[in-house]
């Protein structure tokens, strides 16, 4: 009889310390759902040693041709009990889904909001096994932009970060997968995390501000008039309602990024204090998905535009201009 396992590997960051002790040394459940059960498999937790075939047979080798590549699993998402009709069966497009997703592209966008890591569907394949033999991997073929993930930061700071995840992260990221699937994000919400999501598909600052920008003002904004003072006035009360400092000049900066990008301009080199102002807008973004999807009442905010201009209120009254002689 024939099963399947979907899989999504994370490779090590270029420049990350290696294998830690930390690191789960078994499979950690993130979520069971029917008999599907979807886990964190570290590389260390690799018994079968099918991260790093996955990640082979995901790039096409050519003609007398293999890729060579610098970096190598750290760990994986894994999907067991996929509902397959046959080996054929290769496509995650219908099914399974969860809400209306994969349950690992669900998974990739929760799993920012304990650890922001480049997870991405670069490498993603649907497994086949006949018993506990495998017999056929099937790339995803996810190419081109959207493809791969970046984090917002310079090289050698990547290089720092922690691709994997602790036994705490994914007993946080089972509480967050339980409140997304009984719907308890409010559609204004869902947006910013999905505007959240997509800013990691993309290296290209002008685009990554674009998209955080737009994201905080659907946290923010209510009228198409004084969107200026939505954004100052109700941005520092936002951050400061998930535990963030943030002062007036770097709201003010903030300003100044959103309209640049969104005017057409372009970005001249990353200096270190861009990519830690973009750094503290995305933690506002992240810890405000996180904190609404397990506070129903912080959550409430969003579920009405008027509860927002109650809550941060705004003169949004324009002034008649007033006639010269």
């Amino acid at each position: 009889m024939v099963s399947a396992k979907d899989v999504i590997v994370i490779m090590w960051n270029h420049g990350e310390e290696k294998i830690s002790e930390k690191m789960p040394k078994e499979p950690v459940v993130v979520y069971k759902k029917d008999q599907q059960v979807l886990s964190y498999v570290s590389v260390m937790a690799d018994k079968e040693k099918l991260l790093g075939r996955v990640v082979k047979y995901c790039e096409p080798a050519g003609l007398n041709y293999e890729n060579n590549r610098q970096y190598s699993p750290s760990g994986a998402f894994v999907l067991e009990g996929v509902p397959v009709d046959s080996k054929f069966d290769y496509s995650w497009e219908e099914k399974p889904l969860w809400r209306g997703y994969h349950p690992l592209i669900i998974c990739k966008a929760l799993s920012r909001l304990v650890n922001p890591t480049t997870v991405s569907v670069e490498y993603a394949a649907r497994c086949f096994f006949e018993g506990a033999e495998l017999i056929s991997i099937a790339p995803q073929n996810y190419y081109g932009w959207a493809t791969a993930a970046f984090l917002p930061m310079s090289e050698e700071e990547v290089g720092k970060q922690r691709s994997w995840f602790t036994v705490e992260e994914i007993s946080s990221l089972n509480k967050l997968f339980g409140e997304f699937l009984n719907g308890k994000l409010p559609e204004r919400l869902s947006g910013l995390l999905w505007f959240y999501e997509l800013a990691f598909s993309t290296e290209i600052r002008t685009v990554r501000w674009l998209l955080i920008s737009q994201a905080l003002q659907v946290a923010v904004s209510t009228d198409s008039v004084k969107v200026r003072q939505q954004f100052l006035k109700r941005l520092p009360e936002l951050a400061k309602g998930v535990g963030i400092a943030i002062e007036k000049k770097e709201i003010e900066d903030l300003w100044v990024y959103r309209n640049k990008v969104s005017h057409g301009g372009r970005l001249k080199e990353a200096t270190s204090e861009e990519f830690r102002l973009l750094q503290k807008a995305e933690e506002i973004i992240r810890r405000t998905i996180k904190k609404a999807l397990l506070d129903v009442n912080f959550a409430s905010i969003w579920g009405n535009e008027d509860v927002i201009r109650q809550k941060w209120p705004v003169d949004l009254s324009c002034k008649k201009e007033q006639k010269t002689t």
